[in-house]
């Protein structure tokens, strides 16, 4: 690591603080220790040295949006490089860490279902019967997956994921294949299969339980870096891309999305009355949430411009 890189991603982490600070005061997470635990995890991975610094601070403000620790003795959330990159990414134990301290459920497990397994579904909501050796080290082929969540009145709900849906969705993932479309050495997906096949139920089934803004933030943050919107929305039971915009298209930027935006004009000296202008909207709060991925990107085109 030269001075240059360690000068640069420390500047970048020195920018999160202000956004983390005022975003943490409801999350409940302190700048003094998170900072360190980033700059511990970023000074030990070359690649992470090397990230975009605008996606570094990003990313240390998502650790404030979905208030979970950085520190790696937890395993719930993690900074990743990719394609140049710093991602903040989420185990399936941080998004259900996430879910049960928001009340959106009680209690939540996911169990994963091979061949040579004994199953019986009985609905969404009641718990299916499973029968299973957890010491034998071959069960047969992987089938697919269920998750049984317990919500806040007492009573059940259950979802279930085949082997081809989470298939499809690892080919989409950034995770598994690079821009070329080569499985990237020591994917996650390959390593740890088991865990990312947990996180793609939890993701999936968040959408039915009760409504959590932390959640489900947390869900958009894993879905945007790993290119998996239409994949989740494509899959069965969810609803398409087509609809999902026909949705969205009344609703205006969260809370975290405008912290992004302001962030982003403030570093980039961008003329934010123009920007407004150009969207036909008072203030950042009107902005359409179909339009964020444009607001942005005009916002990083008028700092190359300059």
């Amino acid at each position: 690591m030269t001075n240059d890189q360690a000068q640069t991603w420390k500047r970048a982490l020195g920018k999160a603080q202000p956004r983390f600070e005022e975003i943490a005061r409801e999350t409940q997470l302190s700048w003094a220790q998170e900072s360190i635990f980033a700059a511990q995890i970023i000074a030990k991975n070359d690649y992470l040295q090397g990230c975009d610094p605008r996606t570094i601070r990003d990313a240390i403000i998502n650790v404030a949006t979905v208030g979970l620790t950085l520190n790696p003795a937890h395993k719930l959330a993690y900074l990743v490089p990719r394609d140049g990159m710093c991602c903040l990414d989420i185990s399936y134990m941080g998004l259900l860490r996430i879910a049960t301290d928001s009340g959106s459920v009680r209690h939540a497990a996911v169990e994963l279902v091979y061949s040579n397994d004994r199953i019986k579904w009985r609905g969404k909501h009641a718990l299916p019967e499973h029968e299973f050796d957890p010491f034998n080290d071959d069960r047969g082929e992987f089938r697919g997956a269920y998750i049984t969540a317990k919500l806040s009145d007492g009573d059940w709900l259950c979802d279930h994921m085949d082997a081809s849906e989470v298939y499809k969705i690892r080919e989409c993932s950034k995770a598994y294949k690079d821009k070329k479309g080569n499985v990237r050495a020591n994917s996650v997906w390959v390593v740890w299969f088991e865990e990312m096949v947990k996180k793609s139920l939890v993701k999936r089934a968040s959408k039915m339980w009760p409504k959590s803004d932390r959640l489900r933030e947390a869900a958009d943050i894993l879905n945007r870096h790993e290119g998996l919107e239409d994949a989740f929305n494509n899959a069965r039971n969810v609803t398409p891309a087509e609809t999902r915009r026909a949705a969205l298209a009344d609703q205006t930027l969260n809370d975290h999305q405008q912290n992004q935006v302001q962030a982003a004009i403030e570093e980039n000296g961008a003329d934010k009355a123009g920007l407004l202008e150009q969207l036909g909207v008072a203030s950042i709060d009107q902005i359409p949430v179909t339009r964020f991925s444009l607001v942005m990107d005009r916002i990083n085109a008028q700092h190359e411009d300059a």
